[in-house]
């Protein structure tokens, strides 16, 4: 199946993809005040990602790890994902979709559009393929 850093692999473009459409709708003076420093907490994101990509890679190879341990990082992780995505969801792209131009969203469309994208990119990377398959079976069901 992969460890933790292939699953989580999926997440390493997200901060870079979001932090363009930020740079857009910081230019408005009310919708950087409603968000705070996202940039910081998008890095701080990432660095939790990959400290808990580590650990499920320690799982997976069965290199010692408490169980108390798995959990807090876990726990760590989920909670911040979810409170961050939370914040977004429900202050940050209503404001950016009341402040961004329809020039705006066609130069942020343009900007991330990325051929390389290892999931949904013209250029699936290999370690993804048999996701996106599932992905797209699903998708076709649905």
């Amino acid at each position: 199946l992969g460890g933790g850093s292939f699953f989580l692999g999926i997440l390493d473009g997200l901060p870079d993809a979001i932090g363009r459409l930020v740079a857009y709708a910081e230019r408005d003076p009310a919708v950087a005040s409603t968000v705070g420093d996202l940039e910081a907490e998008h890095a701080s994101l990432a660095e939790l990602t990959a400290r808990f990509a580590g650990t499920i890679d320690k799982v997976l190879l069965e290199l010692e790890i408490s169980r108390a341990e798995l959990d807090r990082i876990a726990r760590e992780f989920l909670t911040a994902y979810r409170g961050h995505m939370a914040m977004e969801e429900k202050v940050f792209f209503p404001a950016a979709e009341a402040a961004l131009s329809g020039t705006d969203w066609a130069g942020l469309a343009d900007s991330m559009a990325d051929p390389d994208d290892p999931l949904f990119g013209v250029r699936v990377a290999r370690r993804f393929q048999g996701l996106r398959d599932d992905i797209q079976a699903m998708a076709d069901e649905g």
